[in-house]
């Protein structure tokens, strides 16, 4: 599932050189970035895609103080959506930390550092998107919790959800399903999407949950996979 995240900086080439970090630090995340040269244009993407973390540039006004409070205006605080400030420096550091800004980085940061941050942003993102999703069926509207979900398969036009002791069957398709769960769900088969935290190992051909399940992996999807599930035992440790 693509992650969108935006670069907001009023400064192309600068703009350009941290989007350019971003796409090559984590490609397992699947990343689609984004840019923005104004609080408009971010206002924009927000409305248009499901953005998860802005890296917003510290310099992009003279008063980090009015340009925060833009900001803020349309990422609240406590949204589900992270902002990371780049170009922090001494002087408006002050600024920078008077709220639970996310994460706050130097002007001379490097992509190691930018991709710890990215990581971060993206765990507090998804905590926050673990909210209840609306599971309908004919007879019964369900309220369930992504973090209860082992898996799901489909099955002709069906969605046949793994959830506690039961299998609820929706009419859907798979990959909208997907779209309503946090990152650490993966399509490893056209048929499947499970969830990491279930996963006790991954062989070439199928992977293990704890609960003793062989789910099968694709060899199309057999790289990214792994790849997938290796960062998120990086970030869960």
């Amino acid at each position: 599932m693509d992650r969108f995240v935006v670069v907001l900086d009023t400064d192309v080439t600068r703009g350009l050189c941290v989007a350019d970090m971003l796409e090559n630090c984590c490609p397992s995340y699947d990343l689609v970035v984004l840019r923005a040269e104004s609080v408009f244009a971010l206002r924009n993407h927000l409305a248009s895609h499901r953005i998860s973390v802005v890296f917003c540039d510290a310099r992009t006004h003279t008063n980090v103080d009015e340009m925060v409070k833009a900001v803020r205006r349309i990422v609240p605080l406590g949204s589900r959506e992270q902002v990371v400030y780049t170009g922090v420096s001494e002087q408006n550091l002050v600024a920078l930390e008077r709220d639970d800004y996310a994460f706050l980085l130097p002007s001379d940061a490097d992509t190691q550092e930018v991709a710890l941050a990215l990581r971060k942003a993206l765990t507090r993102y998804d905590e926050r998107s673990e909210r209840p999703i609306a599971i309908r069926t004919k007879q019964r509207v369900y309220a369930v919790q992504p973090s209860l979900i082992r898996y799901a398969e489909s099955a002709l036009r069906k969605v046949r959800i793994h959830v506690g002791g039961e299998v609820v069957e929706v009419y859907a398709k798979l990959s909208d399903f997907q779209n309503e769960l946090p990152c650490h769900f993966v399509q490893c088969h056209k048929s499947f999407v499970v969830n990491m935290s279930f996963i006790k190992e991954i062989a070439q051909e199928h992977a293990l949950l704890s609960t003793g399940e062989l789910i099968p992996i694709s060899q199309k999807r057999r790289k990214a996979m792994r790849a997938a599930f290796l960062d998120y035992i990086g970030r869960a440790i």
